[in-house]
């Protein structure tokens, strides 16, 4: 790989992280703000017509135990609701509730908010110059997901 090819790697990595971060929580004791994994798992059940576990699962790149847990604890903070499949004793989906639906409209608020932060240190060109190799890249990783 070229050295440049590792230095945009690198980038991409460090972005990400730090991304995760701007994103997450401000770590406040007692405090009702909803991480980053939470944030994507309320993100893509609002997406998605009553999603599985499996779906979920997939979808975060975790085991199906692991999203388990992650649902159970958003079902105990009353954010999100198991529904039972009528014939299939075995199958759940899963759907917001209305707290989960405030919820959410608030942590991404607060994102949006964080966010607007580091953008605004670009200029109207780099912002709309980010934004079409953003979409690029998510075009892309959209048709490689689905070959």
């Amino acid at each position: 790989m070229p050295t440049n090819d590792r230095q945009l790697v690198n980038l991409l990595f460090e972005t990400a992280q730090r991304a995760k971060e701007w994103m997450g929580p401000r770590r406040r004791s007692g405090s009702g703000a909803i991480t980053h994994v939470r944030l994507a798992t309320l993100k893509f059940i609002q997406t998605q017509p009553q999603p599985t576990m499996k779906d979920l699962a997939a979808h975060l790149h975790i085991a199906a135990p692991s999203a388990t847990l992650l649902v159970d604890s958003l079902v105990a903070k009353k954010l999100l609701r198991r529904v039972d499949v009528a014939g299939d004793r075995r199958s759940v989906r899963l759907a917001l509730t209305p707290k989960g639906t405030r919820a959410l409209a608030q942590a991404y608020r607060d994102v949006c908010g964080r966010i607007s932060t580091v953008i605004a240190h670009l200029t109207l060109k780099e912002r709309a110059q980010l934004k079409a190799m953003l979409a690029r890249l998510v075009r892309f990783y959209a048709t490689k997901k689905s070959s």
